[in-house]
């Protein structure tokens, strides 16, 4: 029995250097994550308070990118309804000038047959 309870003592012993390893291991990779490590349970008050420091940081450095994001969005919302505005006020523009060259066309036809109806009349009249 002495022999299996040194055993179970030893197991025991490497189990807690592997729990330790594991500690820093976990603490490494948080650091390498630019994170901080979870604090445990009997982790100091200012590792918590650090936690929760690097939790409202990143919290706020989001909603900071939302918000930049949503500005950037109405922005190009608002340059496009300008550019739609101004490519209605082209359009029409030119259809005024269309409205007009036709308007032209169409009294200098009516002053043409107006002219052509007068020569008719004095043609009639000095024969």
């Amino acid at each position: 029995m002495a022999t299996n309870n040194n055993d179970t003592n030893a197991v025991v012993a490497r189990l807690g250097e592997l729990g330790d390893f594991l500690q820093v291991y976990a603490r490494g990779f948080a650091a390498a994550n630019d994170a901080p490590a979870p604090p445990g349970p009997d982790a100091p008050k200012s590792m918590t308070k650090m936690a929760k420091r690097h939790r409202r940081r990143r919290a706020a450095k989001q909603e900071k990118k939302e918000k930049e994001k949503k500005e950037k969005k109405a922005k190009k919302a608002k340059k496009k309804k300008k550019e739609e505005e101004e490519e209605e006020e082209a359009e029409e523009k030119t259809e005024e000038t269309e409205e007009e060259k036709a308007e032209k066309k169409t009294e200098e036809k009516e002053e043409e047959e107006e002219e052509a109806m007068e020569d008719a009349v004095v043609f009639t009249l000095t024969e």
